[in-house]
């Protein structure tokens, strides 16, 4: 073999070397698309993309829906699941919110919300897990999102996680003229009223 075709055939394992090292590094991210256009009325909260991050460091679920500059917005409700354990049924967490109220961490063990282990309390005071919740929630700009640092007893340091986002909307409060009260929610879910996504591994 000639020094042209040896440094090529350097070259090239050099080039797969860095792709497989740099392999790792990606899979604890995942970004899913959902339909869009899909819900029946204005579509404020229209769920259009959903990224998961499961790092050693923390878990975060970003939802995207199309920015609006309402003041104070939509009417409605959103919820983040959050699964951590593949063997046991249901999901481990729960962040939710009635629209420009308090956001609200509750565990969750078997399919029923624990409110007395509430990590984010209406009256401001914080819980030792609720000191690992960073949350911005930025309609403007077109997204929401949690972010939760690793801590034994809180969310703990899960290998795979996965998520269910779901938004209601009631109405809606333009900034000039009156509130409009929809007939019926408007509903979106990711990637459905019954399933979670795929599992995003560290």
């Amino acid at each position: 073999m000639n020094r042209t075709r040896i440094r090529s055939a350097v070259a090239i394992l050099v080039a797969l070397g860095l792709v497989l090292t740099a392999s790792p590094s990606v899979a604890d991210s995942r970004t899913f698309k959902d339909p869009t256009g899909d819900t029946r009325a204005a579509g404020l909260l229209d769920i259009g993309r959903v990224t998961v991050k499961n790092t050693k460091k923390y878990v975060s679920v970003k939802f995207a829906f199309p920015a609006n500059n309402f003041v104070p917005g939509p009417d409605g409700y959103l919820e983040v699941l959050l699964d951590t354990d593949a063997k046991a049924r249901g999901p481990e967490l729960s962040w939710s919110a009635p629209l420009f109220s308090e956001f609200s961490i509750v565990p969750v063990r078997r399919g029923k919300k624990l409110f007395k282990k509430e990590w984010l309390r209406m009256d401001g005071t914080q819980t030792r897990c609720g000191r690992t919740v960073r949350i911005d929630w930025n309609p403007p700009k077109g997204y929401g999102r949690l972010k939760l640092f690793k801590k034994a007893g809180c969310v703990g340091s899960p290998s795979r996680v996965r998520v269910q986002v779901r938004t209601v909307v009631t109405g809606e409060r333009p900034t000039y003229g009156s509130p409009v009260r929809y007939s019926r929610p408007e509903r979106d879910f990711f990637p459905s009223a019954s399933r979670y996504s795929a599992w995003v591994r560290r």
